[in-house]
């Protein structure tokens, strides 16, 4: 029985040693350039290891609106979030490159950070990063001449001048398409709205409804863009158009007076019954007042 025990504990401690020994460790790095406005911009991304690597699949963030994602080695993606998955540059040994081009839309500093990695080693393993750095772009403002301020300034005294016209101007809005998704139970769904379905091409789609209307003009769905993104969605039932969802203030008051109603109802019920038995009571204690006292002469009388 020892014996047996014995050869249980050595085969686990070899399988344990086995698996310290090929945990290979790794870092992520980025390099910090610096641009002006207007200018395309290259960030390097480098994962190295000691030992070889096989690929890579990295979630990275940025801000869309100091940066516009122009393209990248292995790379896919836009508006905030990008996809870089592949082998990338690795003619350096146990390093995997990735160049990520940018144009730098405002200035100020912007970052990229990562989301989420998985990165392999030459046996499919997976790399324990010991280090995971992020990118600082420093985008600084667009030389201006003198001459083009001028003409900047002159620009904007004619457009002052100029009537502003509203009627007859056409508004178009890009095409958008969303994958409609499931919630998770951490996802909370606006105030105000309960649970409906509604068709899409013969699918059956659930979604919410606002529970004060009627007649309903829209619903909101949860679903992902293009980007990857996770929001909650209106869909116009009427125009069959979309657009991410937010609570503007008019609709959230709306909202709170109409979850408001019932209470207020119950407490002016209440008030008109006090007040009507408050009549009442008050109009038989006035007939009671006005009713005569018995005469106490009437009384000596018939005694």
């Amino acid at each position: 029985m020892k014996s047996l025990q014995y050869i249980l504990y050595t085969c686990l401690l070899s399988l344990l040693f086995s698996m310290a020994v090929f945990a290979a460790d790794g870092q992520l790095s980025f390099s910090d350039p610096t641009g002006k406005v207007g200018e395309e911009i290259t960030v390097n991304m480098k994962v190295k290891s000691d030992t070889p690597l096989a690929r890579v699949d990295i979630t990275l963030r940025y801000d869309s609106n100091s940066l516009q994602f122009v393209s990248g080695t292995n790379t896919d993606g836009g508006a905030g979030t990008l996809r870089v998955h592949g082998t990338g540059d690795n003619s350096v040994a146990n390093t995997l490159a990735f160049a990520l081009k940018f144009k730098a839309a405002s200035a100020g500093q912007s970052s990229i950070t990562v989301e989420k990695q998985e990165i392999y080693s030459g046996d499919e393993s997976l790399l324990n990063l010991t280090h995971v750095g992020k990118g600082a772009v420093n985008i600084t403002a667009e030389e201006t001449s003198s001459e083009s301020a001028a003409e900047t300034s002159a620009s904007a005294e004619e457009s002052e001048e100029a009537e502003t016209k509203n009627e007859g101007v056409k508004l178009t809005a890009k095409d958008k398409s969303i994958t409609i998704m499931n919630p998770g139970s951490d996802v909370k769904i606006p105030d105000g709205f309960w649970e409906s379905t509604i068709d899409v091409d013969g699918h059956q789609v659930k979604g919410w409804v606002w529970k004060a209307d009627t007649e309903h003009q829209y619903i909101i769905v949860y679903g992902m863009n293009d980007a990857g993104d996770l929001h909650f969605y209106r869909y116009d039932l009427k125009e069959k158009t979309i657009q991410r969802y937010f609570q503007d203030p008019l609709e959230a008051e709306q909202k709170k007076n109409a979850e408001s109603y019932p209470t207020l109802l119950n407490q002016y019920d209440a008030l008109v019954g006090k007040y009507n038995v408050q009549t009442i009571l008050s109009i038989v204690f006035a007939l009671v007042a006005l009713l005569p006292y018995p005469s106490s002469c009437g009384r000596h009388v018939a005694d």
